[in-house]
């Protein structure tokens, strides 16, 4: 059967070579090796896919997301032959899924609830969640089809309990078009692990607060009793976080904080060995952002270009909010560094002597610390450049060095010359 007019593509070319049943994209877990378009590997066969190859030298972790390999384009039509007329049905079927992906592509994500290793014997939920409806989620397994989920409004669940570690590997969801099974998109894929868990669970904190207003700096802090350990942040319905430390301690920096930071927080850690012993979840910590509705304060500094080691500094902050307290942040504090009263506007803050350490971001906002709901936005940021007057020094010590070498050789030179010149003979 020939296309009609204006219709090309690989589309209408599937009524008449139906492609096979869904499921021939495949997913390799983190550390693995794929071979892709024109790659050949050893041991693998090559895919008609589009994928990355990504490298890991820690054991396979339930929330490090890979690419799934895609096969062109992404829609595929699940089918056998049709007759003429159901050929212009579903060609008007496949219109509405254009339609509908034309504007923005769904967007399909996959984690685990509770997240985390999971305990052997334990039990958790895969959750798929796409913000379109109408829909149905088939939840994929090493690559292959392992069952068909059902849809609960935008989401959909797949339960384990008594865990084994058979469970483990990679898995991802596929989200269809609910009349034709066109696939309208594939999430990234999440690699499930179950463990035995041993040893003592990591304590987490938050700084300044669990509750801060947006625009802040917050710090995490995982603290574990072993050291040379691999500890991971969680947040509740997103992907971890791999923090690699050498002591006791794992800090993790969230850097202006919006709404969308703010969540239930864990964290949990593996000690190195063969194989690796991963311990129990932290508590869950609760952190809340609140929006401000007072306007952002301006920020400057002098001098703009830098200042010189051992010499003032001055950073002014402006708004119109007389009776209230102005705030100085540096990036990385979770706290204000200094706070100073309005006059006529402006919060001076002034460094007398300036020190390496100084040097930074900085950013100031109003309102009361102890109370975020009180704050403002967050003005702009600025940067305090200090420099060494010391290379200063080594420069004017170098041309003066060269002017004085410059000298000696003229008056060496000089008296060269009137040493070489015969001495005038006295008349007889």
């Amino acid at each position: 059967m020939h296309s009609p007019e204006g219709v090309t593509g690989t589309f209408w070319d599937q009524f008449n070579h139906p492609s096979p049943a869904l499921g021939g994209s495949s997913t390799r877990a983190v550390g693995q090796e794929v071979a892709c378009d024109n790659q050949d590997l050893p041991g693998h066969s090559k895919k008609p896919c589009s994928c990355k190859r990504t490298d890991s030298a820690f054991p396979p972790q339930p929330f490090l997301l890979s690419k799934p390999c895609l096969s062109q384009g992404q829609r595929e039509l699940r089918g056998t032959a049709m007759l003429p007329v159901t050929h212009i049905l579903a060609f008007g079927a496949w219109l509405v899924v254009q339609s509908m992906t034309a504007t923005s592509d769904p967007n399909v994500t996959i984690y685990l609830q509770p997240p985390g290793v999971i305990p052997l014997g334990g039990s958790t939920t895969i959750r798929c969640e796409c913000q379109y409806n109408g829909g149905s989620f088939v939840l994929y397994r090493n690559g292959h089809q392992f069952r068909s989920l059902k849809t609960r409004g935008s989401r959909a669940e797949f339960s384990i309990s008594n865990a084994t570690r058979s469970f483990s590997g990679p898995y991802s969801c596929h989200y269809l078009h609910g009349d034709d099974g066109a696939v309208l998109a594939r999430s990234d894929t999440l690699e499930v692990l179950v463990e035995e868990l041993q040893g003592p669970k990591p304590v987490l904190s938050i700084l300044p607060g669990h509750e801060v207003a947006a625009g802040s700096d917050v710090l995490l802090r995982c603290i574990f009793p072993y050291a040379n350990a691999i500890c991971f942040l969680y947040l509740e319905g997103q992907a971890g976080t791999l923090h690699n430390f050498p002591e006791k301690e794992a800090k993790f920096y969230l850097s202006q904080v919006e709404q969308g930071n703010g969540g239930r927080y864990s964290c949990q850690c593996y000690t190195k060995g063969t194989p690796p012993k991963w311990s129990s979840t932290s508590e869950y910590l609760e952190l809340v952002v609140r929006e401000s509705q007072l306007p952002s304060p301006s920020i400057s500094v002098t001098p703009p270009d830098g200042a010189i080691l051992g010499t003032p500094a001055t950073i002014h902050c402006k708004c119109p909010c007389q009776g209230t307290a102005m705030l100085l942040y540096k990036a990385g504090d979770t706290s204000a560094r200094q706070t100073a009263q309005l006059a006529r506007d402006v919060a001076t803050f002034t460094i007398a002597r300036v020190d390496k350490e100084d040097g930074g971001t900085y950013t100031c906002r109003y309102g009361n610390e102890s109370d975020p709901s009180s704050l403002s936005q967050s003005s702009h940021s600025v940067e305090l450049l200090v420099r060494d007057y010391t290379w200063g020094n080594t420069v004017r010590l170098a041309l003066g060095a060269g002017i004085l070498v410059l000298l000696g050789l003229i008056v060496a030179e000089a008296m060269h010359s009137h040493r070489s010149t015969p001495a005038h003979l006295s008349p007889l």
